[in-house]
């Protein structure tokens, strides 16, 4: 049963590290996209 509990936290954990990249990348694009409508704010003016 130790076995079993060690291995789900182990799981847990890897998907904790899965959806902090995911969201991390998220926010990248989302930052890139930010910059990119400023850039394009900046060209316009």
């Amino acid at each position: 049963k130790w076995r079993n509990l060690h291995l789900e936290k182990l799981y847990r954990a890897k998907n904790y590290d899965e959806w902090i990249s995911f969201l991390s990348s998220l926010l990248n694009i989302k930052a890139a996209v930010i910059s990119d409508a400023s850039n394009d704010l900046d060209s316009i003016r």
